[in-house]
């Protein structure tokens, strides 16, 4: 039923909702026409009653073709509207009893679609002058100035109002069908979209926040970790740890093994560092050979015990490319944010730990040290 759907319509791929609209109205149009031809012609109506709706079946489906198979819209809608509204509309309307037959559910049916259909001044226009065709045919009708044809009995009457109201309701559900089914595929379309453009400004983001050749995040992306930190600990009042480190002798390492062995150190170093943390905690390159780390809710001697252990896992790895193989060391200096009034900026504990990472240096190297930043 779906697939016989679009090909009375369209595909929504091939096209918008207004034309497939109009595809469906021209379709049926053309089936009303043809069968009032048919039933007219067996009932031995006269010559003309046969011939208009022929004629009319002829133009709708001509128009029909226009629109769904050569994909033209502008032409195929107002002729389709003018010819129905204002041509074979008020032919039917005298030839079928006027307000008592089922010309008028037709009408109903048309202003709807002109509404749909067009837009700016031809709707004013085509919804207008359908108004105005319906109030003159009634009006005229009511003051004797045009004479219908009435049914020739009551059954005729009731058969023909009844198979018209239901053939003007399947139509309406269909047109219904058609503009929710719409609304459903755009959103649905819109919400694919949205997705794939929350992944690609995740993707976008973690290219801007990771240093390409550690992985690890960028400065600028752990000074706005750190700036959150400190918001969140005037909620809770938990101190957070701050440790920065430096891998020592690395100039030498570039100058006499090479800057690719001297990346590979960085990588691998990198991932050392990784495994240790937690997964809240985030590290990040300073700089150079230097990193800086952020452990939230840590106090000052679980920050040094996670320095230390940093420190004795990178001592203990040999660090091999398969060429060559050399041992490591790194200095490390820690502080710890504790200002529950937040008055402090951040920049100083990271300036102490930056001192302490010196003293570090200064005292000869693997080591770590610790400094207040009250």
């Amino acid at each position: 039923m779906k697939k016989i759907f679009n090909i009375i319509a369209g595909s929504k791929k091939n096209f918008p909702l207004r034309h497939r609209i109009l595809n469906i109205t021209e379709f049926f149009g053309l089936l009303v026409f043809l069968q009032a031809t048919a039933t007219n012609y067996i009932i031995r109506l006269p010559f003309l009653a046969v011939l208009m709706p022929f004629i009319s079946f002829v133009v709708i489906s001509f128009l029909f073709y226009l629109s769904r198979w050569q994909h033209k819209y502008e032409v195929p809608v107002i002729i389709s509207l003018m010819f129905v509204g204002f041509v074979v509309g008020p032919s039917l309307w005298i030839n079928g009893a006027g307000l008592g037959g089922s010309v008028p559910f037709w009408y109903v049916y048309l202003v709807v679609s002109a509404f749909i259909l067009t837009e700016k001044f031809a709707r004013i226009f085509m919804v207008t002058s359908l108004f105005f065709t319906v109030g003159g045919l009634a009006v005229m009708e009511h003051y004797g100035w045009i004479m219908v044809q009435p049914y020739d009995s009551s059954d005729e009457r009731f058969w023909d109002i009844l198979t018209q109201i239901l053939l003007v309701m399947y139509v309406l559900v269909s047109l219904v069908n058609v503009i929710i089914g719409n609304y459903l595929y755009e959103n649905k379309k819109a919400t694919r979209f949205a997705n794939r453009l929350v992944m690609a400004n995740e993707r976008m983001k973690n290219i801007i926040n990771t240093d390409t050749l550690t992985g690890l995040f960028t400065r600028a992306y752990i000074l706005d970790k750190i700036e959150y930190e400190k918001t969140k600990l005037l909620r809770n009042k938990k101190e957070f740890g701050i440790i920065m480190a430096d891998i020592d002798n690395f100039k030498e390492i570039n100058d006499n093994l090479g800057h690719s062995f001297g990346d590979y150190i960085l990588k691998e170093v990198a991932n050392d560092i990784r495994s240790i943390l937690r997964t809240q905690d985030t590290a990040s390159r300073w700089g150079g050979e230097e990193f800086l780390f952020l452990l939230p809710d840590t106090p000052l001697d679980n920050s040094v015990h996670v320095a230390e252990k940093i420190r004795e896992t990178i001592a203990k790895k040999i660090y091999s490319n398969g060429d060559n193989d050399i041992y490591l060391t790194i200095s490390m200096g820690v502080s710890v944010y504790n200002d529950f009034t937040g008055k402090r900026k951040p920049d100083s504990c990271i300036k102490k730990a930056d001192d302490a990472l010196h003293m570090s240096k200064r005292l000869g190297k693997n080591m770590v040290k610790a400094l207040s930043c009250t």
